[in-house]
């Protein structure tokens, strides 16, 4: 999306047309040598209280006030009882030197922080602020808010539930606009990663931006995209996460000594960019959500020639594999979800959904044509519906992209699976569509005399771009 798209959003999604609708102002500093962040909010007017409230309990912890200011450690608030214009301060060094989920991380000379342990937001959640951050020489700042202007670092806060999560990074990292179809992409690459590296990882998520273009682009105004290097874990990508604060975020947590083309060969990066294509959806949707980015990893990359027609449909049966062999059979899919971190359920939840996915993409081409399946009705909700600033139901989804098809294919096939005891019988649908494999469930080959043949080529069909890696 062009910089005038995104201002263009921007300007309809926050007019402001009398005093107390305006945005709240916040000037952070931040010091060097301190690492501590001074923070100044004004309100639009004396005669709008001052009153800020904290998210998260570590919020408490790390604040520094002064005695014009009231706390109310209960509720997590303080009052400013000197007019429109108050300050506070949060050590962001020793937030990262907490180590933690909720607080923060160093990595390498860089800060990377979960904005809810310092951030104290207008208590009024109808209130809406505008941020900007005054850094020393050489110190960039990632955020997944909305940034109208790349070059300046202010953003806009509100529009979302303040509760979902973000991450934001602070130091001398490699901050990189990307262009062509990672256009809106802010990626930032922490950490001590040599710049031959961060070269080739650009180039990755480049890569994965494109993998997107079957089903319209990146389907958000901008996106932040966040490397962390670690030295655990196994491959090239040990952990990757999308949170849904602001327009979004990509976290690839990775091990940078792996090759171009071994980030190119991992599924990951393909999973969680999938995610960007739907709103989110809860934990009742969690097989929704997590069953269509396993889909689309194989089928995306299938699309991009990362892989063969033959490979993408092999790692999409193992995954029915694993999830057929998943321990919580017996227990309806629905609740499964719910408790899928609980229960470590993860195969059932992923690839049940997949099948799901599978099934409704076929569904559609049955009934619209070869050529109009999932893809197309993708595109057509991220016109209209993305960025989604709203928690979606699984059944909002679901009637919305019947609407769009003009048939029903989503509805009445949800009830059914979520009630679902066992892993979806998708035997007889892959017999049909020529994927034959042994008694194991491996796939063995591909037979271009089923009668649904086509269908099959055509969801998996390459663009006939060469892979990045190669």
């Amino acid at each position: 999306m062009s910089f005038a798209a995104l201002a263009l959003w921007l300007g309809g999604a926050l007019s402001l047309t009398s005093t107390a609708n305006e945005p709240w102002r916040y000037r952070a500093e931040f010091q060097a040598d301190t690492q501590l962040l001074r923070v100044q909010v004004c309100t639009p007017s004396a005669t709008v209280p001052l009153v800020l409230r904290a998210l998260d309990r570590p919020a408490l912890e790390h604040l520094q006030i002064g005695s014009d200011w009231q706390l109310d450690e209960r509720r997590w608030q303080i009052r400013h009882t000197g007019g429109a214009c108050g300050g506070y301060a949060v050590d962001l060094g020793r937030l990262a030197d907490r180590r933690s989920s909720g607080h923060g991380y160093r990595v390498g000379a860089d800060l990377l922080t979960w904005p809810d342990a310092w951030l104290w937001w207008p208590a009024s959640r109808s209130v809406e602020a505008v941020i900007e951050f005054e850094l020393p020489d050489g110190w960039q700042i990632s955020t997944p808010w909305p940034q109208p202007d790349p070059l300046r670092s202010e953003f806009r806060l509100g529009g979302w539930p303040r509760d979902w999560p973000g991450l934001v990074a602070l130091g001398h990292f490699d901050r990189r606009l990307l262009e062509g179809s990672a256009e809106g992409v802010r990626l930032a690459m922490l950490g001590n990663i040599e710049r031959g590296r961060r070269d080739e990882l650009a180039r990755w998520v480049t890569h994965l931006a494109e993998l997107l273009e079957p089903v319209g682009g990146l389907p958000l105004p901008q996106a932040q995209v966040l490397i962390v290097p670690m030295n655990r874990g196994n491959g090239p990508v040990p952990w990757g996460q999308v949170h849904r604060a602001g327009f979004g975020g990509v976290h690839f947590f990775v091990n940078p000594q792996h090759s171009l083309q071994d980030f190119v060969d991992d599924w990951t990066g393909a999973h969680e960019f999938s995610h960007l294509l739907h709103p989110y959806l809860g934990r009742r949707g969690r097989w929704l959500s997590e069953g269509l980015a396993s889909y689309y990893q194989n089928v995306l990359r299938a699309r991009s020639g990362d892989l063969s027609e033959f490979e993408a449909w092999e790692r999409l049966l193992a995954g029915f594999g694993r999830g057929r062999r998943d321990a919580s059979g017996g227990t309806a899919l629905l609740e499964v979800a719910r408790q899928m971190q609980q229960r470590r359920a993860f195969m059932r939840v992923y690839w049940s959904g997949a099948a799901w996915w599978l099934q409704r993409d076929v569904e559609l081409r049955l009934q619209l044509g070869t050529a109009n399946g999932l893809d197309a009705l993708l595109r057509r909700f991220a016109m209209t519906r993305l960025p989604a600033n709203r928690t979606w139901s699984p059944q909002e989804f679901a009637a919305e992209l019947d609407r769009l098809a003009g048939v029903s294919v989503f509805v009445p096939a949800l009830a059914p699976a979520e009630s679902e005891l066992q892993f979806p019988n998708v035997a007889p649908l892959l017999q049909r569509l020529g994927l034959i494999s042994d008694r194991s469930g491996e796939l063995r080959r591909l037979d271009d005399e089923a009668e649904l043949t086509a269908l099959r080529q055509a969801i998996m069909a390459s663009s006939g771009r060469p892979a990045t890696g190669s």
